[in-house]
């Protein structure tokens, strides 16, 4: 599962990271096109150079209602119009993935609010792709995990 935020400064795409980061306890690894890094508070300084890819692997990380969510990880990519921040999760370890996507839309609609981001979706990697959309800003769907009652 993937959720996207869609900015435009690397000061926003930063603020937002760092954000996401407050519910990890720590992060396993830190990429900056490639060559690894170890500090995340360097992440503002690194964002500012422009990269072309920042990758972080955070610790289980905290998403609203569920809790701890396992295997995620946090990917900033320049794009033409600025930065797409995105969380992926991976969904083996995951036993109700539509709990899973309710908490990460109340998730990216708090985030969203919190770091002044007008434009983020999520949904089946690649999020992109409408037809696996979970939601889009407040819209939720068109897909949807099937019940498990």
């Amino acid at each position: 599962m993937e959720l996207v935020f869609e900015v435009e400064t690397p000061a926003q795409a930063a603020h937002l990271v760092l954000g996401m980061l407050q519910g990890a306890e720590q992060h396993r690894s830190l990429e900056v096109d490639g060559r690894a890094r170890c500090d995340v508070e360097e992440i503002p300084e690194l964002l500012a150079e422009n990269p072309a890819v920042l990758f972080i692997l955070p610790s289980p990380i905290e998403i609203g209602e569920l809790g701890w969510v396992p295997d995620v990880g946090i990917r900033v990519v320049r794009v033409p119009a600025g930065f797409d921040v995105e969380l992926s999760i991976d969904l083996d370890d995951i036993a109700d993935p539509g709990a899973l996507a309710r908490a990460l839309f109340s998730h990216a609609q708090r985030l969203a609010a919190a770091h002044e981001v007008t434009s983020f979706y999520a949904g089946l990697e690649p999020a992109s792709d409408e037809d696996t959309r979970l939601f889009t800003g407040s819209e939720l769907g068109p897909y949807r995990f099937p019940s498990h009652e």
